[in-house]
């Protein structure tokens, strides 16, 4: 460490809707050393990196970087200048592979602009075996665990050669191995010369790690501690008192059995798991991450399904299928991830804490309000949360706050049996305290607790007994004298699996091969399937099925929704939805051709208009949805409204004749084929090499799948949703010169069906309203077999009402199942 400062920080301050974040915080973060950040939750320190990061602005105040003035309005300015951040949200891309994301914004491209692929993973190995990590490149996000997805955000950052990394809570989901390999890296990089701002409630951490501490407190800076700081003086800073977390003395737990668990499986996960707990008593579940923990608990609830064994209630049989029946059953789920699955972040602290309860605060299906005000107060207090914030909306609050509303929120249930995963994650100091008070009040009172935590100490401190999980098996019981750090350290770690490398070989295999069928064009070999077999069937439909007029009239028919869902796909990717296309399609039609036929010599203005009309009316849907903050189908449905209004004012009869130009590429062939296949072969290929082999197409699957993430990884978020809207309704002006070749004229009326159908096929080939999903194969696929199955049905004699309702239900029914998939495979 030189002792030469890069950042100085002077008097800033923040200010959220009523909450001041940050007050005159100054203080200075010199080359090369590590500084502690440090607080209370909501003390304002993340806030100040997303501040330093980009994310956020300040109101006043100003910061100094390499000894010039430093404000950046977005991430991706902050990354130029080298401060990177691995923020406290995971912020990866779970679609994407270990590659991909470790690359994404710094692809290496090739010839032509595009990525070069194999360059990438060759760097990817070099990069992973560097670090130590055992990790295929090529692997997708979301069949890694937790641990392995934010080693992956960490090796990111650090190999962008940061001059300043900032890591915000970096190893709350990180067992102590994978901890003390972070630190060993950290180190490196600081003999590198990088400074690091490191922010973390774990302050064993801080003591051994850091060179400097900078605490905050209500948004002020409370204390600068430096060389030899302990645990007690940072705990002091903090809070203002000192804190002694120990193992409280209790009368041995020695009450009747409430719970039983025997033989329970998981496939995959869970291997006949058996235990008891005790009324009153406190059973911790240890275990690296990825042993089986969450799982567990998650099991137990009903939230994930069971295969074998069973579970019993004060000695009664029970079976959960549902979070609803474990309540029933007298046992409530607190699971790690509060945000996502204990709280509604934009309702109040009242709703939520009522939310499991609903039922006792209704009468004849109307809420009775005062009374589930009342009770959330109560719950409230008992876990030491404001109450006089009980009507704030949730996502005001502190993560801490956040976490006891969580507990108030389970407490009111009322339930004998609590099951606690990971309930300090993310907790500053003095929230822990109180949430070890409360759970110590609950086995006081008669409750048995099911505690499961990675961090040791806390589960050293809070249990009776320790059963301790490895690769989804009991691997001991401690109790007494035996509940140590060694012995969870040696159980942990230690193989209980017969043939453990080969079943787990094994198991990577078919992770390989999900993976491959998972991703890219995912419904591509389904739908490919279902093609032959139409195309086999109808041959021993009727004789006229294989002429070569019938597979014109085939592809021709299905032309239109080619290249209507092409321009789809770009907008489902990101989880929306375009439905203005059709009426695009029609006012392009129209206008281009009242252009032509104004004069001679129109042809060609006539195209531009239409080309440049579809631009604007992508510019217009992106910018109510971007800017305005529209829903993409309300904003999309009204734009289709004003220009279903637009075409009758241009006219309201049909024009005709088309140019004979458009049709002749409609209905002409070459060397035996249709023009339009040529050129649909062309689109295809083009919008199949943007979306998978572009920088720009792996930053729209990327703000498709988490927009938040993109944003903070510096992508184009914006632009790249602009541009997705653009060329969908591009992509709908080339319907409309299809059109007039195919019909020889424009007419004003807009075939929304052609909407909905465009809609339906980009979601069956591999697309999902969920966000960064989409498949140009499978989308194909997916109307050339519709198209072969109608035209069956047509050569059959079954009429044209029967087969729309037959339509209709394929695609939704196809629709469901699709979605049902990629439900299954998110996690």
């Amino acid at each position: 460490m030189d002792g030469g400062t890069i950042i100085a920080i002077n008097n800033l301050a923040k200010h959220f809707s009523g909450v001041q974040a940050l007050r005159g915080v100054s203080f200075d973060v010199r080359r090369g050393e590590i500084l502690g950040l440090l607080g209370a939750n909501g003390a304002g320190k993340s806030t100040l990196l997303k501040i330093l990061g980009g994310i956020e602005k300040a109101d006043s105040g100003h910061i100094v970087y390499e000894g010039s003035p430093f404000l950046p309005d977005k991430p991706h300015a902050a990354q130029k200048q080298g401060l990177i951040s691995v923020h406290q949200e995971l912020n990866v891309f779970l679609q994407m592979t270990a590659v991909e994301n470790l690359f994404l914004g710094y692809e290496p491209i090739g010839k032509l602009g595009l990525i070069n692929r194999k360059r990438m993973t060759n760097e990817a190995k070099k990069v992973l075996s560097n670090f130590g990590l055992d990790i295929a490149p090529n692997t997708l996000l979301q069949n890694l665990s937790v641990a392995k997805r934010h080693l992956i955000e960490i090796v990111r950052a650090m190999n962008e050669t940061p001059k300043v990394l900032m890591l915000d809570e970096p190893t709350a989901a990180l067992s102590n191995d994978q901890i003390q390999w972070l630190f060993g890296k950290v180190r490196e990089l600081i003999a590198k010369g990088t400074s690091v701002i490191y922010v973390s409630h774990r302050l064993d951490e801080i003591v051994e790690l850091c060179d400097r501490c900078v605490v905050l407190k209500d948004g002020c800076v409370s204390g600068i501690l430096d060389g030899n700081f302990n645990k007690e003086q940072i705990i002091k800073a903090m809070i203002g008192r000192s804190v002694e977390i120990g193992k409280e003395k209790r009368d041995r737990v020695d009450g009747e059995i409430i719970f039983s668990c025997k033989n329970l499986s998981v496939k995959g996960k869970l291997h006949n798991i058996s235990f008891d707990i005790r009324k009153g008593e406190i059973l911790g579940v240890g275990g690296l991450v990825g042993a089986g923990r969450s799982e567990l608990l998650r099991a137990l609830c009903g939230v994930d399904p069971i295969d074998g064994g069973a579970i019993s209630m004060n000695g009664s049989i029970i079976k959960n299928n549902h979070l609803d029946d474990a309540i029933k059953n007298d046992m409530v789920l607190i699971s790690e991830d509060r945000k996502l699955e204990n709280l509604f972040l934009l309702q109040s602290v009242a709703n939520n804490i009522t939310a499991n309860t609903i039922r006792k605060w209704s009468g004849f299906g109307f809420i009775k309000r005062k009374q589930e005000i009342s009770a959330a107060i109560k719950a409230s207090e008992s876990v030491s949360l404001d109450p006089g914030r009980v009507l704030k909306p949730v996502d005001t609050l502190s993560g801490g706050n956040q976490q006891k509303a969580v507990l108030a929120k389970a407490l009111l249930t009322g339930t004998d049996l609590l099951l606690l995963d990971e309930p300090t994650r993310g907790v500053d100091v003095g929230t822990r305290e109180e949430i070890y008070r409360i759970i110590n009040d609950l086995t006081r009172e008669g409750k048995s607790i099911l505690l499961v935590s990675s961090d040791w100490e806390e589960l050293l401190a809070l249990c009776d007994r320790l059963i301790v999980l490895s690769e989804g098996r009991i691997t001991a019981e401690l109790k007494g004298d035996e509940v140590s750090e060694e012995n969870l350290m040696h159980y942990s770690t230690i193989a209980n699996v017969d043939n453990t490398q080969v079943k787990a070989k094994k198991r990577k295999t078919l992770a390989a091969i999900r993976d491959k069928f998972l991703y890219s064009g995912n419904n591509t070999a389904f739908f490919g399937l279902i093609l032959l077999i139409l195309m086999i069937a109808g041959t021993f439909a009727f004789p006229r099925f294989l002429t070569y007029i019938n597979m014109r009239n085939i592809f021709r028919q299905s032309f239109v929704y080619i290249l209507l869902t092409l321009g789809q796909i770009f907008v489902i990717i990101h989880g929306y939805a375009d439905l203005s296309m059709s009426a695009t399609m029609t006012v392009a039609g129209v206008l281009g051709l009242t252009i032509m036929k104004s004069g001679e010599g129109m042809l060609i203005p006539g195209v531009l208009a239409m080309l440049g009309f579809g631009a604007l009316v992508g510019m217009v849907s992106s910018t109510a949805v971007v800017i305005g903050k529209m829903n993409p189908m309300v904003a999309t449905y009204a734009v289709s409204m004003m220009l279903r209004g637009i075409a009758l004012i241009i006219t309201p009869r049909p024009i005709a004749p088309s140019p004979d130009i458009f049709k002749q590429i409609a209905n002409n062939s070459f060397l035996g084929l249709p023009l339009i296949l040529y050129i649909g072969a062309v689109f295809i290929i083009v919008i199949y090499i943007i979306l998978r082999h572009t920088a720009l197409g792996r930053y729209i699957f990327a703000v498709g799948e988490n927009p938040s993430a993109a944003l903070w990884s510096g992508l184009p978020v914006k632009s790249s949703k602009f541009f997705s809207f653009i060329a969908c309704s591009v992509m709908a002006v080339m319907g409309a010169f299809y059109m007039l070749g195919r019909s020889g004229a424009a007419e004003a009326t807009v075939a929304f069906q052609l909407n909905l159908d465009a809609v339906a096929f980009a979601l069956i080939g591999g697309g999902s309203f969920r966000g960064g999903k989409g498949s140009v194969g499978g989308s194909i696929m997916a109307i050339l077999s519709v198209t072969v199955l109608m035209n069956i049905l047509g050569g059959l004699g079954v009429g044209t009402h029967q087969r729309d309702v037959i339509r209709g239900v394929l695609l939704v029914t196809v629709i469901i199942l699709n979605e049902f998939k990629v439900s299954r495979t998110r996690i």
